[in-house]
């Protein structure tokens, strides 16, 4: 597929104009193909500022028409749908994007410093070091089978919160999301809540909770921590409406 085509296709996935099978084929594709998540998260921000520059030419031209015989609340309508037109977009009741469609661009899996293990049972330090080893080479299927198989979860307080993290993400990149959510939530308050609240909006999104994951938006910004920004951004593509 040449750049054309490419960027055809981006387009017609942020402007809602796939069919479903085509907009859960490239969704899939998303999930996997960093460069592809990369240049629709570009067109997404230009998308942003087309309508930031479209809010303040409604805004000149609302100003500009004060004084006017035409009643007010008739020139603010006429303004915003006017700009809003010339830039080919118009606001809907619906969302634009679902929370699934935002997970798969934004989907990342945080860099976790692991703990050394000092200290633990025998039984619990063979069963750790063997999900740090599948983890560092992204053996998450061996991880998910061994926390099952070996009954874990009535162990689960004894192992390092970073270990802790890596079964969670075992299970999100397994597509169990809702079997991570409950070891996620466990760990919002240990000193890796900022990691363990990011990947809960993950969940959230990929399991298309719109509510919860808004929620989840707005913990992480009381936090202000190292995924404000990112969030930030998330949360306006959760609240936008479908532009058509």
């Amino acid at each position: 597929m040449d750049k054309q085509q490419l960027e055809q296709q981006i387009d017609q996935f942020i402007n809602n104009e796939m069919s479903p099978a085509e907009r859960r084929d490239f969704s899939q594709k998303l999930e996997t193909d960093k460069n592809l998540k990369q240049q629709v998260k570009l067109r997404m921000l230009l998308i942003e500022g087309e309508l930031i520059r479209a809010e303040k030419e409604a805004r000149t031209a609302m100003e500009a028409s004060k004084g006017g015989y035409i009643r007010p609340w008739i020139t603010t309508v006429a303004c915003v749908v006017f700009v809003l037109v010339g830039i080919g977009l118009y606001v809907g009741n619906s969302y634009r994007y679902t929370p699934q469609e935002i997970y798969a661009a934004y989907y990342e899996v945080p860099i976790i410093e692991r703990a050394r293990g000092e200290g633990l049972a025998d039984e619990i330090a063979l069963y750790n070091q063997q999900i740090i080893n599948a983890y560092e080479k992204q053996q998450y299927k061996v991880i998910a089978e061994l926390y099952q198989k070996k009954n874990l979860f009535d162990m689960l307080d004894t192992f390092p919160v970073s270990t802790q993290l890596y079964i969670s993400i075992a299970f999100m990149e397994q597509k169990k999301e809702q079997e991570a959510i409950p070891l996620l939530l466990s760990l919002i308050d240990t000193q890796y809540k900022e990691e363990a609240e990011w990947l809960l909006l993950c969940c959230y999104m990929k399991t298309n909770d719109r509510n919860k994951a808004l929620q989840m938006v707005e913990r992480i910004k009381d936090n202000n921590g190292i995924y404000m920004q990112k969030t930030t951004f998330i949360e306006q593509l959760l609240k936008e409406k479908k532009w058509f």
